[in-house]
């Protein structure tokens, strides 16, 4: 027969923390079993240590001579006593919990083109936005296992977590932690540098340097963006790419520092007459500057010139001049480095030009920039041929250094950018971002290994928290209950949990673990010294019984509040379009029926997937209905074995009257004896829990449940029902009525108390709460925010009509254009989504109809001539496949083209050769208001209608008669000329008169033009 070994449970620490499991032969006594679990204990420490043999307590003087007995448990542990040894021990411990809970994301700093300081401490930024005291439920979720997400930001907060971000914007912001991205997100990364812009040719270009925190991620390229739009859809975009890796490459198109300055200075050369030039410093510790000219208005000349029959507006280039001198900060001297440095260009569009130059000396310069060309802008252009637009300003200044602009511990994933700004952004970059995805070790199932790989696994995040580069005392291997988080990522793998979030902003490690280690259902803690984790899930194994016996000052508490109509959640939506755009879901409570109208927010960090936020939020739900208690007992050093996360069972009193604690004295086959008396009455079921120690290494106590039968009255000696184990002498029994001779409950926490003992608060096991959620199906996630509103059941509001106006109230002819105004009505109903406007001649039979979109503000009919008494109306459309429409508006009148002008006729017209190159024309008109004439076409040939002559003289002529050069005499040829009368409105009388002549001789125009007004301004030719 083999011999059972003796347990043991070695607690070396002061509190529950570290709890070592071991097995002795039996023979050894109790001073060799000390000797085991506290190896470092010298005897003058053995004050300090208690022994306790099931419930007895082994004095000091009979440790040798005291063997336990096969089977028994025996506990060692550390208690405080008066000893100084003991007060330096718990002040290492304090100090050193100190540290490990502190110093986290506080990373060295950029040393950018900004000048940052590598290794300074960065700001202090607030966790989240709070819209108001904690709600009920989420009181209550505070004190779970699993405490939820606080709001907790300070006003004025100059960073927020990632994970309640509204849009992508790319923010430069010196001194902030470097981000560090947990999962796969969406993100919009900080500059690294202060981006910056340089013209080429008639175009800017924006540089930037945007980063997405501590390496190795990876970022795809296909899913690199500005804004929502992809990358590739940028004309002239090149970009590189580093991931974060050590042997990363340096970026090439961003390889130096650069700090830019905005200016706005109009280069005058007047006013630099007047008050001198203007001028302006470069950073300091330079090698070269760049300074940026900027024509608002473009840079042309123009003139007309006279083209056959008709004076055309003819475009030419134009130059402008500018000196530039420059001076070191600590001399006097100035250096022309340009006398004459000219722009040239023939554009009315605004651009840019750059200079750039190489000093001489490394240091701080002043530069300075004078217009030596007249401003053109300023002077009275009429008596001159051309007009000049030159309009200047000087626009930035920027200053290069050749260090490189990142200097850093660690690989940094980043992008560098160039990319055209002319017609494609509004101004710099600040919307770049990409999906990032978080590469580190991840726990492999199938081989048993820990991997490097792309994960969202909260228990490889947890342990990347840990041994990261964001955390500045990384943890090593032996400091970490690997075993435990193996165990814990097979768990999440099942449930499908991960954790997507970036982390931008400062707090402690604790902080960052508890919210990875919250999107797994679990908490951090540290356990045998080591950094493990408490995962909410159902339990079997129970580590403790506690009752009166061995505990005192019992109490309890349960909030009595009415729970909200759901939850909201807040979230990054990774299954939207674009991916993880901001989005919301309301989760109603367990049974509620209707649409939530009192709901609380509830944050959920590191979620991004609209399935788990319903089944997450629905296990808080359940949380907050089934631990709503809270007990808390004492307890002494001698008695504590449980920790955080453990199961045990409860046994009071104070929650249920029948049930009492008590010891055994006596154990039959049939009954057992109790050392206290238990009353039961006719009609009961009732059951007796025991707590017999263990029978195998490693494991806690064994919880052994008889029923027992029912015996009226108040009795010592129960007896058993069924068949079963029986409990020793000695061992703690727990009775009660049938299933609750005790409850279980999970270990919430403890904390010390008076006299060193330990307060311990514990919670309903509840495995309720984790089986409904696991069974939760959410419903359909369309990312819609509220119901449909129903607007296509609903007729739209009846159109309003505006004034009518036709002929050159509406338009130039030909043809007469009818414009009929409508704009949606202002009633109630559903949206427009066009106008059908019906029309038709006075006392026709039919309608006419022209459809239109809203948003064109009406019709513009041409299907009428002047004078014509048209009638009108209109009807709304609305959306949908099959769209309702309103009433119709009443039915107006109208008159085309009744307010315009009536034009007058030519009554007579003549054509003469004057001399061989001459023509003189001659006419009269029976009516002539002020600014009306004649038009005049011809045609070589024999024509008679107006429609036949093909060629214009150009313009209206008003003067008669009129002498020209046009068309060329050829001699012997027949021209056909015809004249119409043109009335104020630019309309055309409709009865030209048309004649024919034979010339004799012709000639041809010349064209001179010469610029020489400014010495200093070069015309570049037409």
């Amino acid at each position: 027969m083999s011999v059972e070994p003796v347990r043991l449970y070695a607690l070396p620490c002061i509190g529950a923390g570290d709890r070592k499991a071991l097995t002795i032969a039996p023979g050894a006594t109790v001073a060799d079993i000390v000797a085991l679990a506290l190896p470092s204990a010298l005897p003058e420490h053995h004050a300090m240590v208690r022994v306790v043999i099931g419930d007895s307590l082994i004095p000091l003087e009979a440790w040798t001579i005291v063997r336990p007995k096969p089977g028994v448990t025996v506990t060692v542990r550390l208690i405080p006593e008066n000893s100084g040894l003991l007060r330096t021990a718990l002040s290492i411990t304090v100090a050193v919990a100190a540290m490990a809970l502190g110093q986290f994301y506080v990373g060295p700093l950029l040393a950018t083109s900004l000048g940052f300081a590598a290794g300074s401490v960065g700001f202090s930024a607030a966790v989240s936005v709070a819209t108001g005291a904690l709600g009920i439920a989420g009181t209550l979720l505070v004190n779970a296992l699993v405490p939820v997400r606080q709001s907790n930001q300070a006003s004025g907060a100059l960073n927020l977590p990632s994970y309640s971000v509204s849009g992508w914007k790319n923010n430069l912001s010196p001194d902030a932690p470097v981000p560090w991205v947990a999962g796969t997100i969406r993100y919009a990364g900080p500059h690294f540098a202060q981006q910056y812009t340089e013209a080429i040719g008639d175009d800017s270009y924006v540089y930037a340097l945007i980063g997405f925190g501590f390496g190795p991620l990876s970022i795809p390229d296909d899913h690199i963006r500005i804004g929502d739009t992809p990358l590739s859809k940028f004309k002239e975009v090149v970009y590189e790419k580093r991931e974060g890796y050590p042997d990363d490459a340096p970026v090439t198109i961003f390889p130096k520092q650069v700090i830019q300055e905005q200016v706005s200075i109009e280069l005058s050369s007047g006013h630099a007459g007047q008050f001198g030039p203007d001028s302006r410093f470069t950073p300091a510790d330079i090698t070269e500057y760049s300074i940026d000219f900027t024509f608002p208005n473009g840079l042309i000349a123009f003139t007309e010139v006279q083209s056959g029959e008709t004076k055309v507006n003819q475009q030419g280039a134009w130059s402008v001049a500018f000196q530039i001198r420059e001076r070191l900060e600590t001399t006097e001297a100035w250096t022309v480095v340009e006398s004459s440095f000219a722009i040239a260009n023939m554009t009315q569009r605004t651009f840019v030009r750059t200079y750039k130059r190489t000093v001489p000396t490394r240091g701080r310069y002043e530069v300075e920039v004078t217009r030596i060309s007249a401003d053109w802008d300023d002077i009275d252009q009429s008596s001159q041929p051309w007009k000049i637009i030159s309009r200047s300003w000087w626009s930035a200044i920027r200053g290069y250094r050749p260090e490189y602009p990142i200097n850093f511990g660690a690989p940094l994933a980043m992008i560098a950018i160039k990319v055209k700004a002319t017609r494609q952004l509004n101004g710099m970059l600040d919307s770049l971002n990409a999906y990032c995805s978080r590469i580190c070790l991840d726990w492999d199932k199938d081989t048993q290994t820990w991997v490097s790989r792309v994960t969202s696994n909260p228990a490889s995040l947890y342990r990347y928290a840990l041994q990261g580069p964001a955390f500045v005392y990384p943890k090593g291997d032996d400091e970490i209950d690997l075993e435990q988080l193996q165990y814990w990522h097979e768990f999440c793998s099942a449930r499908g949990l991960a954790y997507n979030r970036v982390h931008d902003y400062e707090g402690s490690l604790w902080d960052a673990l508890s919210d990875i280690a919250a999107a797994g259902r679990a908490a951090p803690t540290l356990i045998d010294g080591k950094w493990s984790v408490v995962i909410d899930e159902v339990k079997t194994v129970v580590m403790a019984h506690i009752s009166p016996r061995n505990s005192w000052s019992f109490s309890g508490e349960r909030p009595y509040s009415r729970f909200p109509d759901g939850f909201r959640v807040r979230f990054q939506d990774e299954t939207s379009k674009f991916g993880f755009t901001e989005a919301e879901r309301i989760i109603p409570w367990p049974d509620f029926v209707g649409d939530p109208q009192t709901v609380e927010a509830l944050e959920l960090p590191g979620f991004t997937d609209p399935a788990k936020i319903w089944i997450e939020a629905r296990r808080r739900q359940y949380e907050a209905i089934y631990r709503r208690d809270t007990w808390n007992v004492m307890q002494d050093y001698e008695s504590l074995v449980a920790r955080r996360g453990d199961l045990v069972r409860l046994s009071h009193d104070v929650l249920d009257r029948v049930q009492v604690a008590s010891k055994v004295v006596r154990v039959e086959d049939s009954f057992v004896m109790l050392d206290d008396p238990v009353t039961m009455e006719d009609g009961q079921s009732y059951a007796i829990r025991f707590r017999k120690l263990p029978t195998s290494d490693s494991l806690p106590d064994i919880s052994l449940l008889r029923t027992v039968r029912t015996v009226a009255g108040a009795t010592d000696v129960l007896y058993f029902t069924g068949s079963g184990d029986v409990p020793d002498i000695g061992d703690l029994a727990f009775f009660g009525t049938a299933s609750s001779e005790s409850f279980e409950a999970i270990v919430k926490g403890m904390e010390g108390a008076e006299n060193f003992g330990q307060r311990v608060t514990l919670i309903p096991h509840a495995p309720e709460i984790q089986t409904l959620a696991d069974a939760e199906v959410p419903p359909p996630w369309d990312g819609r925010v509220g119901a449909e509103a129903g607007i296509s059941t609903l007729a739209p509001p009846v159109p309003t009509l505006g004034t009518i106006r036709s002929g050159l109230d509406a338009g130039p002819e030909p043809p007469i254009n009818v414009f009929v105004p409508a704009t949606p009505g202002t009633g109630a109903g559903g949206q427009t989504a066009s106008f059908e406007i019906d029309h038709r001649l006075s006392g026709a039979g039919s309608w006419t109809t022209t459809t239109v979109p809203a948003a064109s503000g009406g019709a513009t009919i041409t299907d009428y001539s002047k004078g014509d008494n048209i009638e009108v109306r209109a009807r709304a459309v609305g959306y949908g496949a099959s769209p309702l429409t309103s009433a119709y508006t009443s039915t107006v009148t109208h008159v085309v083209a009744a307010n315009d002008p009536v034009p007058m006729h030519v009554t007579a017209f003549t054509v003469a050769q004057v001399s061989a190159t001459t023509w003189e024309y001659s006419f009269a008109l029976d009516a002539q208001p002020a600014g009306t004439g004649v038009r005049i076409k011809y045609r070589v040939g024999h024509y008679t209608a107006w429609a036949d002559l093909t060629s214009s003289f150009g313009g209206v002529i008003t003067a008669s008669p009129h002498d020209s050069s046009t068309p060329t005499i050829v001699d012997g040829t027949e021209y056909s000329f015809g004249a119409v009368a043109i009335n104020s409105a630019g309309q055309e009388s409709g009865d030209p008169i048309i004649i024919q002549v034979v010339v004799s001789a012709g000639g041809a125009p010349s064209l001179d033009f010469s610029d020489a007004a400014n010495s200093q301004n070069q015309f570049l030719g037409w």
